[in-house]
């Protein structure tokens, strides 16, 4: 057996927060911890200026769309994100609002980005994501929606002013071939979200 990590570890911890610089939605930090080895480190952090008026800073949907005869199909959103230069294809989302529950921010931000309206079948739990630069929690909620309802049939977006996405429906029938597509012949980039999702549902496949 190698001793080269025989070395007692520690319990690291942030012991201390310094703000670098504010905008209006995001913060720089340096937070302050010590590692297992007993060292005093810095970590550069970007927290949401939001962060903590709500148990989870944010919500993505995950809005699946039936209908009668035809394959179920993933309700997605193209918008182009500055920080990347580049249209993304990805998930409907939004920071809830203080002390919002998470099914009610769901279904609100499902109408106003997509128009459509649809039940929660699944709240998910508290995930992070790219936790090496933020510490932005959010979490995933299944929505089914019924295409056949009058009110999904021809659904209207509720966008803010300066706002910007465009409804984009993708089958569950060969999801990698369309998202690889997407990004071929169109340019758009597409969301780790929803590639994870879409290589869930070709795994399943194969287990089948």
């Amino acid at each position: 057996m190698s001793d080269h990590n025989t070395e007692e570890r520690g319990v690291p911890k942030v012991v201390s927060e310094d703000l670098i610089g504010t905008g209006k939605w995001l913060k720089l930090m340096n937070f302050n911890y010590i590692d297992q080895a007993n060292r005093k480190r810095v970590w550069e952090t970007l927290v949401r200026t939001t962060h903590g008026q709500a148990k989870i800073d944010a919500v993505e949907i995950l809005p699946i769309l039936k209908r009668k005869g035809q394959s179920p199909q993933l309700v997605a959103i193209k918008q182009f994100r500055p920080p990347v230069d580049q249209y993304i294809l990805e998930l409907p989302a939004g920071l809830l609002d203080p002390k919002e529950d998470l099914s009610v921010a769901a279904l609100r931000e499902l109408k106003e980005e997509t128009g459509y309206v649809g039940k929660v079948v699944d709240e998910g739990m508290k995930i992070f994501f790219g936790m090496a630069i933020s510490n932005t929690s959010c979490a995933v909620v299944t929505v089914e929606i019924d295409g056949d309802l009058p009110e999904n049939v021809n659904p209207k977006q509720e966008l803010a002013d300066g706002e910007y996405a465009e409804v984009v429906l993708i089958s569950f029938d060969n999801i990698i071939d369309t998202l690889e597509k997407w990004e071929r012949e169109h340019k758009c980039g597409i969301d780790g979200k929803i590639w994870t999702f879409a290589h869930g549902i070709r795994f399943a496949s194969f287990l089948k």
